[in-house]
């Protein structure tokens, strides 16, 4: 489609340049020392369990066009969801998206979040893009003439295949106020190529970032807290912590309308593991509140709970009574077990404008959208030789989909192979 409009107006990828599209790109290309920087912090806050990994928003900006994914699941509007559980994955040559914000704004950087399984699906982030801005009088198409260079980056180092990781690339200098922006990738690493969110960063954004960054400490190491805030179910949080307890961190305070526990995605196996009675308090701290800080004020507390059942990997909400006041920290502490074992697959704090999404255990998509009677759940156990994504890795082509640059004949360029132990369910 790109190479097509390009044709038409007599353009090509050379004179598509900053100086065509209407001003000098801002020479941010790569800043490799600052952004190695923070690839390398990212990295040690992984290391700590620090890893910022659940998304929600407020006034989200609106999608308008773009390429499409390889699913309806997994379309250009998922960037704008707030959700790290959803992704946008496409295998379309120059992937797109345009998009705009309630009212102009001149942004500072803007983030790209990976998507939830960059580890299994190796290569997929882009490689070269470009950030366009353009005030239009009305919703503008790609080849609208009025398009200025924001930000271009060429052959990116700092992206690393790692699940549901925010990097931030910053500008040199603020950017003019735009209401239109057009994300452009310019080159994909391989066959295909997926991200999870992409957020500018300007004055009064409702997108507000949630990672976990304290918790009690898990059965194992697969199972630790920072599983609670991965978007998916497959993964879960199991402690046998007395007094078990999750706290969350906002990039800007928000007030709490209630909150989302996706329940273990073996429960229907090991029963009695969801909490029974818990509080959710709210703090202001200028750091993250120890666990028994002073700073910590309840928010709502619930009691012999008989709403959570014994289900696999399903969303169960919690509406607050009333919205709580405005919290940069959240703690959940579940003041009684109904067994030794505590666990649940997914945690999220849910406020005005907010989204809730995860990858639910037989390999679609769940977000707040279905209701919370089993939308998310199989039923059933979770296939093992899968862990519940009903495909696995192919081994011929390595996941990229082609193979000396023709499509992959073991798995016809998906990248994937059906799971024969579950026949692609999922589950068993």
């Amino acid at each position: 489609m790109k190479r097509e409009l390009m044709e038409k107006e007599g353009m090509n990828k050379e004179s598509m340049n900053s100086e065509s599209m209407g001003m000098e790109p801002m020479q941010n290309n790569q800043k490799k020392n600052s952004r190695w920087l923070l690839t390398t912090l990212i990295a040690a806050a992984t290391a700590l369990g620090l890893s910022m990994t659940a998304l929600a928003g407020g006034v989200m900006p609106e999608a308008i066009t773009g390429t499409g994914g390889v699913n309806s699941r997994e379309g250009y509007s998922k960037l704008f969801d707030a959700s790290i559980g959803t992704k946008w994955c496409t295998s379309g040559t120059d992937p797109y998206v345009i998009f705009k914000l309630p009212a102009a704004a001149p942004i500072r950087g803007y983030t790209i979040v990976t998507g939830n399984d960059n580890r299994t699906y190796w290569g997929r982030n882009p490689q070269s893009w470009t950030l366009y801005g353009c005030n239009a009088d009305s919703d503008p198409a790609w080849e609208y003439g009025g398009w200025e260079v924001i930000d271009s980056v060429q052959d990116d180092e700092v992206l690393q295949d790692q699940n549901s990781i925010p990097y931030y690339f910053e500008l040199d200098q603020q950017a003019p106020a735009y209401q239109y922006y057009l994300f452009q990738v310019d080159k994909k690493k391989g066959g295909f190529m997926q991200m999870a969110e992409l957020i500018l960063d300007y004055d009064g954004n409702g997108q507000v970032l949630q990672n976990v960054v304290a918790g009690s400490k898990g059965m194992n190491i697969s199972e630790g807290y920072q599983k609670a805030m991965d978007g998916k179910a497959s993964t879960k949080w199991c402690t046998n912590s007395t007094s078990p307890y999750l706290i969350v961190k906002m990039s800007s305070p928000v007030s709490a309308e209630g909150y989302h526990i996706v329940t273990g995605n073996d429960n229907s196996q090991y029963k009695g593991r969801n909490p029974k009675s818990w509080t959710l308090y709210g703090s202001n701290a200028d750091t993250a509140p120890e666990k028994n800080d002073d700073s910590w004020e309840v928010i709502e507390s619930v009691e012999n709970d008989t709403t959570l059942k014994d289900v696999n990997g399903t969303d169960f909400h919690f509406s607050l009574s009333q919205p709580s006041k405005a919290y940069r920290y959240f703690k959940f502490e579940v003041d009684e077990r109904k067994s030794f074992i505590t666990q649940m697959s997914e945690f999220s704090i849910e406020f005005s404008g907010s989204g809730f999404g995860f990858s639910a255990l037989n390999g679609t998509s769940a977000d707040s959208s279905q209701n919370s009677s089993g939308s998310a759940s199989t039923g059933t156990l979770l296939c093992g030789s899968c862990a519940g994504r009903g495909d696995n890795h192919c081994f011929v082509c390595q996941g990229q989909g082609t193979v000396n640059g023709a499509l992959c004949g073991n798995c016809g360029g998906a990248g994937r192979t059906k799971c024969t132990a579950c026949n692609g369910k999922g589950h068993l």
